[in-house]
């Protein structure tokens, strides 16, 4: 199975319209999960970003589903890490 690791690199501090954004992003991470396409979302502690294992994706793919989320444009920066589960 083909997995990928985004590692969003982004302060939520300088983000504008948070309030706004965060529910639509919410949704967004909701509507991936029930597509079996989000496996899991960690939130840094530092509210520097966040970590997402996306499944059954290449780096393209995961790069046009991290493209979809509404606070995308915010992102300073995404590090993709393809991997195959082993176990």
């Amino acid at each position: 199975m083909k997995t990928v690791i985004a590692n969003v690199i982004n302060d939520l501090a300088k983000i504008p319209n948070l309030g706004e954004l965060m529910p639509k992003e919410m949704a967004r991470a909701t509507e991936l999960v029930e597509q079996g396409t989000l496996k899991h979302l960690f939130i840094k502690d530092d509210h520097m970003g966040a970590v997402l294992v996306l499944a059954n994706v290449n780096a393209e793919e995961a790069k046009k589903v991290m493209e979809s989320f509404p606070m995308f444009p915010h992102f300073q920066e995404i590090i993709y890490t393809e991997t195959e589960q082993s176990f």
